[in-house]
């Protein structure tokens, strides 16, 4: 095969079409043909591999302000709108007063000769520059077949006539993996052809010369990995499409809603999904109550809350514009003009789930904004006002931490399932932190809440796990709908020297108990050292640390210590804090004594399960009921789980099972 040949069937590869036996027989394809002709029409020797041209083109008039290989570019003189001086190039630094191409009444033939020859006063001599009579044939080709009346597409102002929506699609998805996209960037600010790089900014190309870039958008860029948009079945208005999406700069696809994601994800890509998303807390961070009643069934888990009296007035539904939360910790309340109800100094205005009891919040605060919207609603913008009320800060698309919050505008997705998925919004640590720094915010003995992501940072787990690797976060936690997916001992399982990491004497607990205390404070303190948010922290300092002596002060305020980039729970949070809520009594001392080594130190001499079942106070409510019998029957799936094998006949079986009754039947007895 010829260099030149060669160069060809490199070209064709670039367009995606599969190297044929010979560049004639390519030829034979006029859609292929056209596109390498109109790859010609940009830079002909690239496409061909022939000499770049030294001097200027004979025809070139004197009056042009070009010089060299540029003059002999058929677009300098005819325009990437194929008018010349009748178009774009009626003036400027491209003038040359020659007429243009559409519109020709010219045959095949007559322009073949006419591009060959070097006749005068109108020959092209391409002939004698080196293309050879089937490289002609391909940009007559394009010229008969492919020139288009540009104004079709492009408006008297230089705007594309096109679908924003549209072009976003052939933008990001026409193509499967091989989109503009792929090689210029979501944002257009990158340009890699593989072989070149060109910082251009291709929204520029499109205001500033929206001819080159539809004729580039058909044709592809020659010499480059660009492929024609023609080539991949795309038509001209498609091609308009896109370059209306650039013109605009790449505007977001706009927020679908996520009743729109429920049809296809009702129950997919698991039975309940969209179901279980409803009844978890994200989408109730903020209800929009719009001064009426709420139906009964709004919150999945929890009661209409009452409402405070503020100013000694007993408010009434018709004064609530937003609910906050009143999803398991707190409810708080929002007026109509967009400003939290925190009453005068003696009033108490948030809700507490837990103790069913009204607390002070900012009491005797005047006009307190709603300014949580970053992390509390969906599409958030922190321009403007939601509603044009004054003490709302920040406008949104939809309230509470719905789809789109974390998986970013859908509407794309929701036109065209598979092909385009959602771009992507934030992620767990973006909401789940408190501190910019990523230090971890510490008052009134407690941790701040919604600071996970902090805890995370500086366990051992960062390295290797991700939130998501525990948690389902479409589904529940508090509630334990599905949200916890992942058990401490599918990665822990121990073994016969720890006791599998049951201590001796507290079967009962579960790991999380010890190593993911409640350490945090939402809304209610149980006592002293147990508030009602897990630490997300996991090791435990063995030493007698209280926590009060394991913070530092920075700028006034508090934070958790920590050595290297590590954190660790102290005993008072993990040992204390049960021992107060059980009254059982223990020291700081008695308990760094206990928990030096406890996993080997103290592993569990008898079966777990059995431990669990002799008729005790299991959930510690004073009574041993029926309560206590379901704690049961839910620890039983770990168990077996970890093949527990209770009446040690050698298999984990259906027997075991009715063991675990007869021992809970024999306790409950007694």
């Amino acid at each position: 095969m010829k260099k030149r040949e060669v160069t060809l069937s490199l070209a064709l590869i670039a367009l995606g079409v599969p190297l044929l036996s010979s560049v004639a027989h390519a030829t034979d394809n006029s859609l292929i043909g056209g596109v390498l002709g109109g790859q010609m029409w940009d830079k002909w020797w690239v496409v061909t591999a022939n000499a770049e041209p030294a001097g200027d083109h004979p025809l070139y008039p004197a009056i042009g302000q070009k010089t060299g290989s540029t003059t002999w570019r058929c677009k300098e003189c005819h325009g990437w709108d194929y008018k010349g001086r009748d178009g774009a190039y009626s003036s400027g630094s491209h003038f040359t007063g020659i007429k243009g191409v559409f519109g020709s009444t010219l045959t095949g033939e007559e322009m073949f000769d006419l591009l060959k020859e070097d006749t005068l006063p109108y020959g092209h001599g391409l002939g004698n520059a080196g293309l050879n009579d089937d490289e002609i044939d391909m940009l007559v080709g394009f010229l008969q077949n492919y020139v288009i009346n540009t104004d079709t597409y492009i408006d008297p102002t230089n705007l594309f006539i096109g679908d924003e929506a549209m072009g976003r699609f052939g933008y990001k998805a026409v193509g499967g993996s091989y989109t503009c996209a792929e090689c210029h960037g979501d944002d257009g600010a990158e340009i890699n052809f593989g072989t070149e790089l060109d910082p251009t900014y291709v929204h520029d190309i499109a205001v500033g010369n929206p001819w080159e870039l539809m004729h580039k958008v058909r044709f592809g860029q020659p010499g480059t990995l660009m492929t024609s948009w023609l080539l991949m079945d795309g038509d001209n208005q498609g091609a308009a499409d896109v370059g209306r999406y650039l013109q605009a700069d790449f505007p977001a696809a706009p927020y679908a809603g996520d009743q729109a994601c429920s049809g296809c994800h009702a129950n997919w890509p698991a039975p309940d999904f969209f179901g279980g998303y409803a009844r978890s807390g994200h989408p109730f961070k903020l209800f929009h109550a719009a001064g009426d009643v709420p139906p009964l069934d709004t919150w999945p888990h929890t009661a209409l809350p009452p409402l405070p009296v503020v100013g000694g007035v007993q408010l009434v539904w018709s004064d609530i514009e937003y609910v906050i939360g009143n999803y398991n910790w707190k409810a708080r309340f929002v007026d109509h003009d967009g400003f939290i109800y925190t009453g005068n100094a003696d009033e108490t205005t948030q809700w507490n789930l837990a103790t069913q009891d009204w607390v002070p919040y900012h009491a005797g605060e005047v006009d307190k904004p709603y300014n949580c919207g970053r992390c509390h609603t969906t599409g958030y913008d922190p321009t403007g006002n939601q509603l044009g009320l004054p003490g709302l800060i920040g406008t949104w698309e939809q309230e509470g931490v719905r789809c789109e919050a974390c998986h970013g505008p859908a509407s794309d997705h929701v036109a065209h399932p598979m092909d385009m998925l959602p771009p992507g919004g934030k992620d767990c640590a973006e909401c789940h932190y408190r501190d910019s720094q990523f230090r971890m915010p510490w008052k009134g003995g407690f941790t701040r809440h919604h600071q996970q992501a902090e805890d995370f940072e500086h366990s051992p787990h960062r390295v290797m796990l991700e939130c998501n690797t525990c948690h389902n976060p479409h589904r529940s936690t508090v509630y334990d709908d599905g949200g916890v997916i992942t058990a401490c001992t599918d990665c822990h399982a121990g073994n016969s020297m720890n006791g599998f990491y049951v201590v001796d004497e507290m079967e009962f607990l579960d790991c999380i108990d010890c190593h993911m205390p409640h350490m945090g404070k939402n809304a209610v303190a149980v006592n002293q050292y147990k508030g009602d948010i897990r630490a997300h922290l996991f090791r435990i300092n063995a030493s007698p640390l209280f926590a009060v002596d394991n913070v530092y002060e920075d700028g006034g305020s508090l934070y958790w210590n920590q050595e290297n980039g590590h954190s660790s729970l102290t005993l008072d949070y993990a040992c204390l804090g049960c021992h107060i809520e059980m009254n059982e009594p223990l020291t700081m001392v008695e308990a760094a004594q206990y928990a030096v080594r406890i996993h080997t130190a103290h592993p569990a001499t008898t079966r777990p399960i059995l431990k669990k079942l002799a008729g005790s106070d299991v959930n510690s409510d004073g009574t041993i009921d029926i309560l206590d019998m379901l704690r049961v029957i839910g620890s039983l799936g770990p168990c077996i789980d970890c093949d527990e094998d209770v009446d040690s006949s050698g298999a984990v079986d259906v027997t075991d099972v009715i063991e675990v009754f007869n021992s809970w039947s024999n306790g409950l007895s007694r």
